[in-house]
């Protein structure tokens, strides 16, 4: 055996584990990332008090929606016995 055929079996066995070390920390950091973000989502968030039907907490709804949303659930309550 040469000593550039070591040398170059020795670099090649480095370029694996360094790929696999490499490797092994980028699924590391993604894990991490996705637990932090887990983490961050599952933050506790007040329920809002039930006033009615329909809560609206963003405004996005105009008062005419919002009251056809009542009439629609009150309906489905009334024929299915379910609320939504």
């Amino acid at each position: 055996m040469t000593a550039g055929g070591a040398a170059a079996r020795l670099g090649s066995s480095l370029l694996v584990r360094g790929s696999l070390v490499r490797g092994f920390l980028v699924r590391w950091f993604l894990v991490s990332c996705a637990l932090l973000a887990s983490t961050l989502a599952a933050a506790q968030i007040p329920v809002p008090p039930l006033a009615g039907r329909v809560t609206d907490q963003t405004g996005t709804l105009t008062a005419e929606q919002q009251a056809a949303l009542e009439q629609t659930l009150t309906a489905f309550e009334a024929r299915k016995g379910s609320q939504l």
